[in-house]
């Protein structure tokens, strides 16, 4: 199966046809470089590997994992060093960062905005302030204007229907 994807993302400054402004919402062209993917060490974080994957070959982009450690955790960060380098040799091409902060949402928005042309794909726990969307996940966008892909938790089908589009 073939699927085409647009580089269009629904935007909250997409200027208006009236006045060349920011409008509420609509779709404004992005050039997208990198598919950022907030991993924590966990099986249901990784849950949007495949759906980042996906849609970075169908964009000629490339995959950069994140986790975000607070500052003075070395056992941490050394953990998440070697948790980001073993799952970058799964998929080729991919390549991470560790941030040290202590406001996770916080770090991810500059890290989605480092160097522009980025999307962030999240998997999101549906825990904290709503049934379906994890606090992460709600602080992100609150944070950053960069287009967000959300992996809610009801996707379990994600990697069975996606798979075949990044297996090496």
């Amino acid at each position: 199966m073939s699927v085409a994807i647009s580089a269009w993302f629904f935007t909250d400054s997409a200027p208006t046809e009236s006045d060349g402004g920011p409008a509420p919402f609509g779709v404004a062209p992005v050039a997208v470089r990198h598919v950022v993917v907030p991993l924590d060490g966990s099986p249901f974080a990784e849950r949007a590997l495949p759906v980042a994957a996906w849609l970075a070959a169908a964009m000629g982009a490339g995959v950069h994992l994140v986790e975000v450690i607070p500052p003075g955790d070395e056992e941490g960060a050394e953990n998440a060093t070697r948790y980001l380098d073993s799952t970058c040799r799964h998929h080729h091409g991919a390549s991470w960062d560790v941030v040290r902060q202590d406001e996770v949402g916080d770090a991810l928005a500059t890290e989605v905005a480092r160097s522009g042309g980025r999307v962030a794909c999240l998997a999101t726990h549906g825990r904290g302030r709503s049934p379906t969307v994890g606090s992460v996940a709600v602080s992100l966008p609150e944070r950053s204007r960069e287009p967000l892909m959300l992996i809610g938790p009801a996707a379990t089908a994600a990697k069975a229907l996606l798979g075949a589009a990044f297996r090496s």
